[in-house]
């Protein structure tokens, strides 16, 4: 092996854990405290939940199986079986579902929107996003 082959190969590597690191800064960056979670199972709004505050709409009731304010917790209609949300520290996570490989609870909390859950073979996506503030405007201008 060369000297350039090996000098290319520390190139590559530092750049691949130099964008790991980067990735994640910027996953931290975009995390939203006061946004909320939007629930969609096959593609439909079901349910949002405030990420700040207790709060939380119902879109679809016949898909809401059960929500638990004590340990604030949302049970939802899943493909396979129900899939249980938690709301805990300004972000939620997947705590019980059934899939074959339990992916869906391995990905962790989030707050990010550049960090959905999604869990695939219960057809259920949470994704995160900003609550709009009174200096947003809007983009159609007269």
């Amino acid at each position: 092996m060369k000297l350039a082959d090996i000098l290319l190969i520390l190139f590559l590597a530092l750049l691949s854990v130099s964008s790991l690191f980067g990735v994640q800064a910027l996953q931290e960056r975009s995390a939203e405290t006061d946004g909320f979670a939007r629930v969609m199972y096959q593609n439909e709004l079901i349910l949002e939940i405030a990420l700040g505050s207790s709060d939380y709409t119902i879109h679809n009731p016949s898909h809401v199986l059960e929500i638990n304010g004590d340990q604030d917790t949302f049970k939802v209609t899943g493909t396979l079986g129900p899939v249980t949300i938690q709301r805990a520290n300004q972000m939620v996570r997947v705590i019980e579902q059934t899939s074959p490989e339990n992916i869906c609870e391995l990905q962790g909390a989030t707050n990010s929107p550049l960090k959905p859950l999604t869990c695939l073979p219960n057809e259920l996506v949470v994704r995160i996003e900003r609550a709009p503030s009174e200096t947003d405007e809007d983009a159609i201008l007269s």
